[in-house]
């Protein structure tokens, strides 16, 4: 049996109705009738959004030993005892709690998925996961630790965590050096937790390994920008389509020294949802969206306006595909 790892950063379940009240706790449920208890301390909380990502999500009954703790943007930091935290997890004697910030359930849901995933990671025994993942060889070549003494990228519990949010957000990984699990170890991992392999749920990108080489054909274009976040500062880059199939990647990664302000990242085409994803200092978020096209596409990262500092951030734009010109 693999031992469990450590916990640190992700969610999941379903809810009844929106709640906005603050200081209100509120009971929602998952399919199957498990509880997943709300406590909301931010006006405007998106929970009815919380507890559908909850609700598609892989999980067991582990479900109902979670708290979601829904605080204002502005204090999640300090809830955190973080000040590079974007959310957090803490847990003990069966039980955990999550703390994320009050923002539209589409805004974090990779975040939840993380900070649920080392809800799993603390209650959960997932040998499968453990062998697939070689974690005990790599534990011995000195590749990971059990806590943080290589590194954030280097912690078993973050590595399962991602893995876990891969799970179900297939484009979004921020461990470089580690390729993004395979099916395989991603079956193992369902098995783990719900005792059943088949079904996983649907990708909801492509995989992202390198920038470089993005998924989906050669590249068309590259666009490399880096400046400061934050305190109402971004950096916009257009992307245009002139063709269809295109993909766009996009690649943040935020300076590790001396930022303390979030980075918000956003891809938007035409007609489509934007795709978004948050990443702390340190870290990098990799998004990719398509095939589109032929249109419009605009990558964005940005801090909080009301943050009280600014963030270095170097951003990276690959356009790839091949689709043919369309037809006159």
């Amino acid at each position: 049996m693999r031992p469990r790892a450590l916990v640190a950063l992700a969610a999941i379940a379903c809810a009844t109705a929106p709640l906005s009240a603050v200081g209100a706790s509120t009971t929602a449920r998952d399919a199957q009738g498990r509880p997943i208890a709300f406590d909301v301390r931010a006006k405007s909380a998106d929970v009815a959004g919380y507890a559908d990502v909850l609700r598609r999500s892989v999980h067991g009954d582990e479900i109902g030993t979670v708290t979601i703790r829904v605080v204002p943007r502005s204090r999640i930091r300090a809830h955190c005892s973080d000040p590079r935290a974007v959310a957090c997890y803490s847990g003990a004697l069966g039980r955990g709690t999550i703390t994320i910030p009050a923002r539209p359930a589409r805004a974090v849901q990779a975040t939840l998925l993380h900070e649920y995933g080392h809800h799993v990671d603390a209650t959960v025994r997932t040998p499968r996961w453990w062998s697939a993942r070689r974690i005990g060889a790599k534990l011995r070549s000195g590749k990971v630790a059990m806590d943080y003494s290589r590194g954030w990228s280097r912690s078993v519990g973050e590595v399962f965590a991602e893995d876990y949010v891969a799970l179900h957000m297939r484009g979004v990984y921020s461990i470089r050096w580690l390729r993004q699990p395979s099916e395989s170890i991603l079956r193992a991992l369902q098995r783990d937790i719900t005792g059943r392999s088949d079904g996983l749920p649907p990708a909801a990108s492509d995989p992202v390994t390198d920038p470089s080489v993005p998924v989906g054909g050669s590249v068309l274009s590259r666009t490399l920008r880096s400046g400061d976040v934050g305190m109402g500062r971004s950096i916009e880059i257009p992307v245009t389509l002139d063709g269809p199939s295109r993909h766009v990647t996009a690649v943040v990664r935020p300076d590790s020294v001396g930022g303390k302000v979030a980075v918000d990242v956003e891809v938007t085409c035409d007609g489509m949802t934007p795709s978004t994803y948050s990443v702390g200092a340190g870290e990098a978020a990799y998004l990719q969206v398509g095939p589109v096209g032929p249109g419009a596409c605009l990558v964005r990262a940005s801090g909080p306006a009301d943050a009280s500092g600014a963030v270095s951030v170097e951003v990276v734009v690959a356009l790839s595909g091949g689709g043919a010109a369309p037809a006159a």
